[in-house]
């Protein structure tokens, strides 16, 4: 008998079950033999998939209602039996072209809906492997975006799914992955709201999966193509529209930096796809930042202040992360970025105090200053990059007061950890080649309000000459 033949077989014994033990075991023989003989040989998957009846005989099964006969006392051996012939399609269901996703998919909900089922102990490994079928029957035959997200979305809204463990989820993130490497369904993803729901399953994934596993590894590759994508900046607008739920905005900002900062080989496009989300939400947080801090009658240490210094830092870092890389550089200085970032230093600068052990410590009952840790050293850093090699970067920073900032932030401050050595090598950029910014820096020396010491740390001396001060580079000691 050929493997078509006994699959046939066995499915009779599905469609109608049978009371008789010593069937249900023969079956079990026959699927065993096919389930070796499709794991080892790529011969006899495909002319199993390829024969007219395999796919007759398979949709059938799917297609029926056939878990519902299933009783006591041969329940157990009956799934084990649709567990093989499940098997069989899982091994050989990737050189098949003519089967759907949809069906099996139909097929797994039916199965976990039955209340007959739903505590019994082969249900998750039944799960694993529905997971693994619909998994391997992703290829170049589906390229329709809303096929394979409306099966996607099926599997994401079974219940069972929500409580996968770390091996069963692999394999629904897989599949979560194969369908969203077709370009068409991340587009629809992002811009059909029906879709929303599988966004939000594959966040929420963020937060349960152990960090440097498997899973968070798959999860990376899917945001990777999510946040780059040019449609993601429209769907955080219809998601996030008027400032509604910010606290789930927050998180989605958080998720999206854990994958921003995971790469450093972001092509042009993505770079500018990624820069045009994360600039929007840093100009309207800067701006409230801004106004919070110089209120005359701020709150400090307020819930809003709290909030937007949580969204600022985040957007901050994503910031600083691509701004290492040239596109992001041309990106930030089209859209005049440093016209934004010096005045929030300004602000930043003058009305939150920094910390040192001796400050904390004489004011350890205190709580009306302000906090705004983090933000000076993402932005001494973004200007950093800005600068490099631009004397038009240069001059702007000189021109919106950025300058004397950043000579100033040469100093220890507990709440911008390791700010003094970013803001030396900062200062040193905006000093290379530019004499204004060299005039600007030794008057501030010679006027006694700098220290000097950030300047020799970057590579600069004051001198006098005819009367006159001036900076210049310091010579190097052989």
């Amino acid at each position: 008998m050929t493997s078509v033949e006994s699959l046939k077989q066995v499915s009779g014994h599905l469609l109608s079950p049978v009371s008789k033990r010593e069937i249900y075991e023969q079956d079990l023989v026959t699927l065993t033999a096919i389930v070796q003989e499709t794991s080892q040989s790529d011969v006899a998957r495909v002319k199993l998939a390829r024969h007219i009846k395999f796919i007759d005989t398979v949709t059938q099964v799917l297609e029926s209602n056939h878990l519902l006969y299933a009783t006591d006392p041969l329940q157990t051996l009956y799934l084990r039996v649709f567990r093989g012939f499940l098997l069989c399609i899982r091994n050989v269901v990737m050189k098949s072209t003519e089967l759907e996703n949809s069906l099996i998919c139909f097929n797994l909900s039916q199965f976990v809906n039955n209340d007959m089922y739903g505590s019994h102990e082969l249900l998750a490994l039944m799960v694993v492997v529905y997971a693994e079928i619909l998994a391997n029957n992703v290829g170049a035959k589906d390229n329709d975006g809303h096929h394979l997200l409306s099966v996607l979305l099926s599997l994401v809204g079974i219940k069972q799914i929500q409580s996968l463990d770390d091996k069963q989820l692999f394999l629904v993130l897989v599949y979560a992955q194969r369908c969203l490497q077709n370009e068409g369904s991340v587009s629809l993803l992002l811009t059909d709201e029906q879709y929303a729901p599988i966004m939000w399953y594959l966040v929420a994934q963020l937060d349960r999966v152990p960090d440097s596993s498997a899973n968070e590894r798959v999860l990376v590759n899917i945001f990777q193509l999510i946040v780059s994508h040019e449609s993601y900046s429209a769907f955080l607008q219809r998601e996030f529209t008027g400032g509604e739920d910010e606290a789930k905005l927050l998180e989605v900002l958080k998720a999206s930096r854990l994958i921003v900062t995971s790469s450093d080989e972001w092509d042009n496009y993505q770079v500018a796809a990624i820069l045009a989300w994360l600039f929007e939400y840093f100009k309207a947080y800067a701006d409230e930042s801004m106004a919070l801090l110089s209120s005359e009658n701020p709150k400090p240490n307020s819930e809003r202040l709290l909030f937007v210094h949580s969204i600022l830092v985040v957007v901050l870092d994503s910031m600083a992360d691509l701004g290492k890389l040239n596109s992001a550089r041309q990106f930030f200085q089209h859209y005049n970025a440093i016209d934004k970032l010096v005045p929030l230093l300004g602000v930043v600068h003058r009305e939150v105090e920094r910390k040192t052990l001796k400050s904390k410590s004489n004011k350890i009952n205190e709580v009306s200053d302000k906090e705004f840790p983090e933000v000076k050293n993402f932005i001494i850093e973004l200007i950093t990059y800005l600068a490099h090699e631009s004397f038009e970067t240069q001059e702007k920073v000189r021109k919106l007061h950025g300058l004397e900032v950043v000579l100033s932030s040469c100093i220890i401050d507990d709440n911008n950890p390791y700010m003094k050595e970013r803001a030396i090598v900062c200062l040193k950029t905006l000093l290379f080649n530019n004499p204004g910014n060299q005039k600007v820096v030794a008057q501030l020396e010679a006027q006694g309000t700098a220290d000097d010491s950030a300047l020799r740390e970057a590579g600069y001396e004051v001198e006098v000459v005819d009367g006159k001060v001036q900076v210049k580079k310091q010579v190097q000691q052989v």
